[in-house]
C-alpha cells in the first residue's frame, strides 16, 4: 500500500473541478497522480468513461501504465478505465476518428524530425539563393573582410535555425485556420521581417509535404485541435470519452497544448495539471512555463513540496539558490526566473527518507581554463567510479562540445561511460560492431576500414600490444593477411603478441572475417541479419540491428545509392539511425548504471537522478549573467540587435497577432533576459539531479585563453559552500 506524504494526500482527495499542482523535484508526482487516478476509477467513472493522462515522453507513458496496472491489480480491479498518451499520440488518436476532414490518409505517413529539418533546410537554401538582397544587409562584415565567408556561413546557419524554430512556434501557437491566415496575410503584405521570411518558406514547406501526402509531428496536434474546433460531433464524442483530463509536466506546455487539454475537459470541467515552473527549460522547443504559472494563479492550488530525493544539504542549497535569484541576482529583470517554492525533506517514519552522508554534500572547484576543468572532472569522475562501484555518477555540461570532450577523456582513462541521449553503451556498441563489419565488407580492400575493424574487435588488448598490432597491420594489405599464400611468417609477427598469446585472438578475428566475407553475396539486409544472428544480442540490440538492416535495404531500393559502400556513407542513414536510437531510449527510458559515468547536457538530465553529480562550466562563457556579455547562441557576424533572429521572429509573431509595433533593440534585450532566466532554471534542474553529492566547477579563461568576467552565479555558489561547509 502506498504511503502518501503531505501534499500528496490532499491531491489524492481531489474529486472534481480545475486544480493546479505545483510539485518540487523528487516529489513523487507520478506516484501521486497514479494513486489519484486509481481511486477515481475504483469509485466508478460512469459507463464507458475514462481518465486521460497526457505526458511528454514515451518512457513516461510506460512508467504511468506500469504503475497504474500494478495499483489497480493490488485493489483487485481490472486494469482499464484510463488512457496514457503523449501529446502526439493524442493528436493521432483524434485525427484517426475523421482523417478525411484534414485531407490526410488513415495511414498517416509522418515525417521524422530529421526529414522535416532536411526539407526545411533545402527550401531555405533555395530561398537564400533567391533573396540575397534581403539577408545580406544584416551582416556587419564587408565583402573584403578576411572572415567574410565564415561570417556568411554563420549567418546562413542562423537563418536556417530561425526558420525551423519559427515554423514550429507558428504551429504551436494554437491558431485556428482563420487566425493564421489573417496573421500570415498581414505579415506577407507588410514590411520585410524575419517572420515574413519564415512564412514564405513555411508556405513552400506545407505545399511540399502535402504533395507527398505526409504530415509532420506538429501537424498531428495542429490538425487535431482544428478538427475539434470545427467538428462539434467529434468534439462532444471526445469530451464524453474522458471524465477527467490530467496533464503531466505542464510547465512544458505550448499555447496549443494548453488549448487542447482545455477543450477536451470543457464538458466535464475536470482538469488537473501538474508541473514545476522552476523546471521549465524547453523554451527552444516552443514551450512557455509562464502558461502554467498563469494557470496556477487562476486555478485552485495544491502544492507538493516534500521530496525524498536529495540530502538535506542539497535541498538547502537548492532553496538558497531560488532565494538568491529572486532577491539578489544582479540583473533585476531575471529575478522572477524561479518561482518562490521550497523543497522540504521527509520526516517521521516515512518509508523513503532522504539520504544521509558523512560531511558536507557540496564542493566547488575553480579551474584556470575549460580544458583544465574537463580534464580534472574526468579524472575525478573516474576515481569516483572506481571508489564507489555501487553508486550512480553523472557529469552534466552546458553543451555537446564539452560532453564529447569528456567522453574522449573517459575513454582514454578506460572508464565505462554512457551518453544519456544515445541509449545504453551496450546498445550502441552492438550496433557499432555491426556497422564496422558492414563498412569493411563494403570495401574489403580498404586498409583503413580493415584496421578500424581490427582495432575495434581487439580493444581488449593491452594498449602497448594494440599499438604493435596497428603498426603491423599498416605494413600489410588486408588480402595478404586474410589469404596468405604460404601462411604467416612467424618472424614477422611481433614477439610480444606471440609470447602473450594475443596473436591467437588476431587469428580468430581473421577466421571470422573470412567467414563474413562469404556472406557478401547476400542481399544487404540478409547479410546484416546473418551477422546479427551470430552475436548474443538482447531484444533492444536486435531491434537496432533490424532497423539498420531495414534502412540500408530501403536506401538501396528507393534512394540514389546503388551499392553497399555508398549507402554506408549516406548522411540519411546516419540521421535515421540516430533517430531510431533516440526513440528506443525514449521508449524504454534511461536507467543509470552503478559504476558507469553518465554523460549528459543539463537539459537532457531533466527527469533523471544520480547519487553523485558533477555540474561543470558555470562560467560566463556558458552562462552569461549580464546583458553586455556574449551569449553562446549569438550569431557573431551580424549587427548587434539582430544576433538572435529566432527571438526576433517570435516577437514579430506576437506583435503581428496583437497588431502592435516593436523595436528590434528592445526585442534583443528581452531575448537576452529570457535566455538568462532559462539558464537559471537549467542550473536549478541540474542541482536537483543530485542525491548524495554535488560537485560544482567553473573556469577563469575561455577557449581563446582570454580572462573571463567573474560569474556572479559561481561566486555566490562558492561563497555559500565555503560558509556552510564549516
Amino acid at each position: 500500500m502506498i504511503s502518501l506524504r503531505p501534499g500528496q494526500v490532499e491531491v489524492s482527495q481531489y474529486q472534481s473541478g480545475v486544480l493546479a499542482v505545483p510539485a518540487v523535484p523528487g516529489a513523487g508526482k507520478t506516484t501521486c497522480l497514479c494513486h489519484l487516478a486509481c481511486n477515481l476509477i475504483a469509485n466508478d467513472l460512469g459507463p464507458g468513461k475514462k481518465i486521460l493522462i497526457v505526458t511528454v515522453m514515451n518512457s513516461a507513458v510506460s512508467n504511468f501504465r506500469h504503475k497504474m496496472r500494478n495499483l489497480l491489480q493490488e485493489q483487485g480491479i481490472q486494469a482499464k478505465g484510463y488512457e496514457v498518451k503523449t501529446l502526439h499520440s493524442l493528436g493521432l488518436l483524434i485525427l484517426k476518428q475523421k482523417p478525411e476532414k484534414v485531407l490526410v490518409n488513415s495511414a498517416f505517413d509522418i515525417l521524422t524530425g530529421d526529414d522535416r529539418i532536411g526539407i526545411i533546410n533545402g527550401l531555405t537554401d533555395r530561398w537564400i539563393s533567391s533573396n540575397r538582397d534581403r539577408w545580406q544587409p544584416y551582416l556587419k562584415l564587408s565583402s573584403d573582410d578576411r572572415w567574410y565567408q565564415r561570417g556568411v556561413n554563420s549567418w546562413i546557419s542562423g537563418i536556417k535555425d530561425m526558420v525551423n524554430s519559427t515554423i514550429t512556434r507558428i504551429k504551436l501557437q494554437g491558431f485556428s485556420v482563420q487566425e493564421q491566415e489573417g496573421i500570415q496575410q498581414r505579415v506577407l503584405s507588410g514590411e520585410d521581417s524575419f517572420l515574413k521570411w519564415a512564412f514564405e518558406i513555411m508556405m513552400e514547406y506545407d505545399r511540399y509535404i502535402r504533395n507527398m501526402g505526409r504530415v509532420d509531428f506538429d501537424d498531428l496536434i495542429v490538425f487535431a485541435y482544428r478538427l475539434l474546433l470545427d467538428d462539434m460531433e467529434l468534439r462532444q464524442r471526445m469530451q464524453e470519452r474522458w471524465a477527467y483530463v490530467f496533464e503531466d509536466e505542464a510547465q512544458d506546455s505550448t499555447p496549443l497544448q494548453e488549448k487542447l487539454v482545455r477543450i477536451l475537459s470543457e464538458k466535464s470541467g475536470n482538469l488537473l495539471r501538474v508541473g514545476d515552473i522552476n523546471q521549465g527549460i524547453m523554451g527552444f522547443t516552443g514551450t512557455d512555463p509562464s502558461l502554467f504559472s498563469r494557470f496556477c494563479s487562476e486555478a485552485a492550488n495544491q502544492p507538493i513540496s516534500v521530496a525524498s530525493r536529495s540530502t538535506q544539504d542539497i535541498m538547502d542549497f537548492a532553496n538558497h539558490f531560488v532565494g538568491w535569484v529572486r532577491g539578489s541576482f544582479p540583473l533585476e529583470a531575471c529575478r522572477n526566473a524561479l518561482a518562490d517554492q521550497q523543497i522540504r525533506g521527509t520526516y517521521g517514519d516515512d518509508p523513503f527518507p532522504n539520504p544521509v552522508v558523512d560531511g558536507f554534500a557540496l564542493t566547488v572547484h575553480d579551474y584556470e581554463t575549460g580544458d583544465e576543468e574537463l580534464n580534472a572532472i574526468a579524472h575525478k569522475a573516474a576515481v569516483a567510479a572506481k571508489m564507489f562501484p555501487h553508486q550512480t555518477i553523472a557529469v552534466l555540461t552546458r553543451d555537446n562540445w564539452s560532453l564529447n570532450g569528456l567522453a574522449k577523456r573517459l575513454a582514454e582513462l578506460k572508464v565505462p561511460w554512457e551518453d544519456v541521449s544515445r541509449g545504453t553503451t551496450a546498445d550502441q556498441q552492438s550496433l557499432e560492431d555491426v556497422q564496422t563489419i558492414v563498412s569493411f565488407l563494403a570495401e574489403p580492400d580498404n586498409e583503413v576500414r580493415f584496421r578500424e575493424l581490427a582495432e575495434r574487435f581487439m580493444a581488449g588488448l593491452d594498449p602497448d600490444e594494440l599499438d604493435l598490432l596497428n603498426n603491423y597491420l599498416k605494413e600489410r594489405n588486408p588480402e595478404d593477411l586474410l589469404y596468405p599464400i604460404d601462411g604467416f611468417e612467424i618472424g614477422s609477427i611481433p614477439e610480444e603478441l606471440w609470447a602473450s598469446g594475443s596473436w591467437n585472438k588476431v587469428e580468430e578475428l581473421l577466421f571470422d572475417l573470412r567467414r563474413w566475407l562469404e556472406y557478401s553475396h547476400l542481399p544487404a539486409d540478409d547479410l546484416i541479419l546473418q551477422l546479427a544472428g551470430e552475436m548474443a544480442l538482447d531484444k533492444e540490440q536486435r531491434e537496432l540491428v533490424n532497423s539498420y538492416a531495414g534502412q540500408i535495404s530501403r536506401l538501396l531500393s528507393d534512394g540514389p545509392h546503388h551499392d553497399l559502400f555508398s549507402v554506408t556513407q549516406a548522411q540519411e542513414l546516419d540521421r535515421n539511425m540516430k533517430l531510431v536510437i533516440r526513440n528506443l531510449r525514449d521508449r524504454k527510458g534511461y536507467s543509470p548504471k552503478p559504476g558507469t559515468v553518465s554523460l549528459s547536457t543539463m537539459h537532457r538530465s531533466k527527469g533523471l537522478e544520480w547519487d553523485i553529480v558533477y555540474l561543470t562550466g558555470l562560467a560566463v562563457d556558458h552562462f552569461p549573467d549580464s546583458l553586455n556579455q556574449r551569449f553562446p547562441g549569438d550569431i557573431w557576424s551580424v549587427k548587434e540587435e539582430f544576433r538572435n533572429p529566432s527571438a526576433l521572429a517570435l516577437a514579430q509573431l506576437n506583435a503581428a497577432e496583437a497588431g502592435t509595433g516593436l523595436d528590434p533593440g528592445e526585442i534583443a534585450v528581452e531575448a537576452k533576459i529570457q535566455e538568462i532566466s532559462e539558464n537559471l532554471r537549467v542550473i536549478y534542474v541540474a542541482i536537483t539531479r543530485a542525491r548524495e553529492r554535488l560537485i560544482i566547477s567553473s573556469h577563469k579563461k575561455n577557449t581563446y585563453n582570454k580572462v573571463l568576467e567573474s560569474s556572479s552565479i559561481f561566486t555566490e555558489i562558492a561563497a555559500y559552500v565555503k560558509q556552510n561547509s564549516k
